[in-house]
């Protein structure tokens, strides 16, 4: 296996470890109200093509479509987006959902996507992809002081990392 491959399998796994993180952190706070459930679509019948596309992908049945696509499970996806909604001023704007925002965002940081890459793909300009990139960035810093808890004498290293050898380097450093 390349240098690169393993790189690439190395990063995925990260990037899984941090999905996983935020959709057991959301599991656990449940009782929001809003569930699992999608919020009632736009009635606009204009949407932008990006705006379709991630309603197709959203509805088309395929799990393995969706993860590839935003790098999470449709339910995950619904969960974040309930979650922003509910304890952040992440807002729809006139032409952009929150679940086109997120979707953006989420290309950009779980690939090696360029801006111009995120334009094309959900059919946005450049004002949009940035504007909806810092905005969900700005929510998501709230979400992790609520729910990504450092190790300390109370609350020690969990052991599936502790005893992986891949973060061995990482935990000797501290």
């Amino acid at each position: 296996m390349s240098s690169q491959q393993e790189i690439d399998i190395e990063d995925d796994l990260i990037d899984d470890m941090f999905l996983t993180i935020i959709l057991e952190s959301l599991q656990r706070e449940g009782g929001n109200g809003a569930g699992n459930k999608r919020p009632q679509k736009r009635r606009d019948s204009n949407k932008n093509p990006g705006q379709q596309y991630l309603d197709r992908l959203l509805n088309c049945g395929h799990p393995e479509r969706i993860k590839g696509a935003l790098r999470m499970s449709r339910d995950t996806f619904i969960s974040l987006h309930n979650w922003l909604v509910n304890h952040t001023q992440l807002r729809a704007s006139m032409h952009v959902s929150v679940e086109l925002k997120l979707a953006i965002f989420l290309h950009i940081v779980s690939r090696p996507a360029s801006q111009r890459d995120t334009m094309e793909r959900y059919f946005v300009g450049n004002r949009v992809v940035s504007e909806s990139f810092h905005k969900v960035l700005e929510s998501l810093l709230i979400l992790y002081p609520a729910f990504v808890k450092l190790s300390d004498l109370n609350t020690p290293l969990a052991s599936r990392i502790s005893d992986d050898p891949r973060f061995i380097p990482d935990l000797t450093i501290a």
